[in-house]
């Protein structure tokens, strides 16, 4: 945990500094990071989204709708990951 935050920190700074001098370098870090950082928690969020699902085994007929909430949830964070990348790049 401390390792990923000390992984933002740094890359907040390597971006705001870039920001001022070559825009389109921290639009590029600013993906690159996330990446990253989203490779880096894909494991733990595996387990959360698998503790869920093991957890809704014993209901009837909630699979269907914690995948469908689960599909909801993604879809939304992309969504927002991509707006506040547009809107960081000026778009």
């Amino acid at each position: 945990m401390i390792k990923i935050a000390a992984f933002v920190i740094i890359s907040l700074f390597l971006i705001i500094f870039l920001r001022d001098t070559k825009r389109e370098f921290a639009i590029i870090l600013t993906v690159a990071c996330a990446i990253i950082l989203f490779v880096t928690v894909a494991d733990d969020l595996y387990s959360v989204a698998q503790s869920i699902y093991n957890l809704s085994s014993g209901m009837n007929n909630v699979h269907s709708y914690i995948a469908l909430m689960l599909k909801i949830l993604g879809i939304s964070l992309i969504a927002q990951f991509v707006s506040d990348l547009c809107r960081d790049a000026g778009e």
